[in-house]
């Protein structure tokens, strides 16, 4: 659910002023009267609601259990609901349930539910116009940015022939026209030289032709102005990477139609594949957006991912979460293992590979988050982001894929971080982004607090688990067949590496143990996890 709607609704239900917006149900009692269902201003609540597919009217039901027993928070239940939230959510449009409740679970009748229900219907219609107003007064339209053409743009002479039109220094084009589709009737259009377009539309398309291959460009806005219904609509300029589409539609016919539709189109038509779309003004604040992420990332992208000596340790999982994340519209990822695995050198290692790729990536490390911070806009503060990260995520993810990356949740589990909110921010932070195309997720956490901690669970994340350094050079260990020193090793206490037991070559040693070498000999026990003798050493 949108925040910002949550705080007005929030507000709405403080100021008790929406009542004033009721307007009375016809041939029916009036607000105030004695026989009015409910005492005046009625009461409001900022709860959750279920939606279910079945008429709950028995509450000894199997499904009055399952409420009580799973969603023990639920305030009201009803069956439309998921169904406008679901759509919402696809066309990436804040939206939120209003419901009038005007009947409880028992003793129902039809009698009061022709009064009751056109009472409950206007109350809702009121406090919905009146957080409406609310939001108008502080979320204006997004303006139509005015650009000159930069690229080449795709002209006509009447005859469907192509004209290139070179930019000025001022970005005025030298001459312009329009592209005519196949039956379209000719006709020679002068454009002045001092013609400007408004691009409104971003598309990012995935293809096998560049930007400047006109003719693909122009049977492609030919595609464009048959899919869309609006013959006024026109590609001013195209960008490579992948192939970005700048385009005029003054009528907002591409956004009407709605970028799963269009995809589905132009797969068809034109056997390429529509990445992302979005609006010219979200185009432009976009690397701004990335300098802010970047700034917000430093903790874990700049985590070391090698040695001290600059030795860098191949991980399989890379390429497993990689490949994960690119063969799916949206994925969330556990990455799982024990500690000293090296899980945030590996997700350090990720996020600076897919930002390479392009990717915008925010990467946050868990425990090092204030515990005072309260709710997204406190997260959005400590990471210095101009926007709550859902919306901004949310947002660039319409143009193309985008990386968050959450390291070391286990550290805010329950047992070990019981008197702070963080823990609930991030995964609410996941719940709001884990089913958007174009997101992926990739968190990480300890074996232990992965399996027990119920919260982590139910987040439904794929895992991988990442294998500890340590029981890969033991299986080399192993299949070098030195008995010998693995005897002396189990005499020592049972830990190879910590008796100098098992003699391996560098690329072949545990991250941990290479790194013990490199400190000063009477430092090593201390830092070795197990003595000769199976002790562990004291803690000073």
């Amino acid at each position: 659910m949108d925040d910002e709607l949550v705080n007005i609704a929030q507000k709405v239900s403080r100021d008790k002023r929406w009542p004033k917006r009721i307007i009375p149900v016809p041939h029916g009692p009036q607000p105030g009267d004695k026989d009015y269902p409910v005492a005046m201003p009625p009461p409001t609540k900022v709860a959750p609601i279920a939606s279910i597919e079945a008429v709950l009217d028995d509450p000894m039901s199997e499904l009055e259990a399952l409420l009580k027993s799973g969603f023990g928070d639920t305030h009201v239940v009803e069956m439309e609901g998921y169904g406008a939230a679901k759509a919402a959510a696809s066309e990436r449009t804040p939206g939120m349930v209003i419901r009038g409740v005007s009947d409880m679970t028992a003793h129902k009748s039809e009698e009061e539910d022709e009064v009751n229900q056109p009472i409950a219907a206007s109350h809702a219609a009121a406090f919905a116009f009146e957080m409406l107003s609310h939001w108008g007064m502080h979320n204006d339209a997004p303006p139509i940015a005015t650009h000159s053409p930069l690229g080449p743009v795709l002209t006509d002479d009447g005859d469907g022939a192509v004209m290139d039109a070179e930019p000025t220094l001022s970005g005025e084009a030298k001459t312009a026209g329009h592209v005519r589709d196949a039956g379209e009737p000719r006709g020679d259009r002068d454009v002045s030289a001092s013609t400007k377009v408004e691009i409104s539309v971003v598309l990012n398309i995935s293809a096998d032709f560049g930007p400047e291959d006109q003719d693909r460009l122009v049977r492609l806005q030919s595609s464009l102005r048959r899919l869309a219904g609006s013959g006024r609509i026109e590609i001013v300029e195209a960008r490579a990477g992948s192939l970005l589409l700048l385009v005029a539609d003054p009528d907002d016919a591409l956004m009407k139609v709605g970028e799963r539709q269009l995809r589905e189109a132009l797969s068809e038509a034109e056997n390429v594949e529509l990445v992302g779309m979005s609006t010219m003004t979200s185009y432009e604040a976009r690397a701004g957006r990335l300098a802010d992420l970047d700034a917000a990332s430093t903790d874990l992208m700049r985590w070391p991912a090698a040695l001290p000596d600059g030795e860098r340790m191949e991980r399989p999982e890379l390429e497993t979460l990689i490949s994960r994340i690119e063969a799916s519209a949206s994925s969330t990822t556990a990455l799982i293992g024990q500690p000293g695995a090296g899980k945030s050198a590996l997700l350090s290692t990720l996020g600076n590979r897919m930002r390479e790729a392009g990717w915008p990536v925010l990467a946050i490390k868990a425990d090092l988050l204030d515990p005072d911070i309260v709710n997204e806009a406190g997260l959005r503060d400590r990471l210095g982001l101009g926007e709550n990260p859902s919306a901004m995520l949310r947002d660039m993810a319409a143009l193309g894929p985008v990386l968050l990356v959450i390291d070391q949740l286990d550290a805010l589990a329950g047992y070990l971080d019981i008197k702070t909110a963080r823990l609930s921010i991030l995964l609410n932070l996941v719940r709001r982004l884990g089913a958007v195309d174009n997101v992926h997720i990739v968190l990480s956490s300890r074996v232990f607090e992965f399996q027990h901690d119920v919260r982590l669970r139910a987040v439904g994340a794929e895992s991988v688990s990442l294998e500890l350094p340590l029981e890969r050079s033991a299986c080399v260990a192993r299949g070098a067949g030195r008995g010998r020193r693995r005897l002396a090793a189990r005499r020592a206490g049972g830990h190879a590496l910590a008796s100098g037991a098992v003699d391996l070559p560098p690329t072949q040693q545990p991250i941990q143990f290479r790194a013990v070498r490199q400190l000063p000999t009477d430092a090593r026990p201390t830092l070795g996890g197990t003595r000769a003798g199976g002790r562990r050493p004291r803690r000073a």
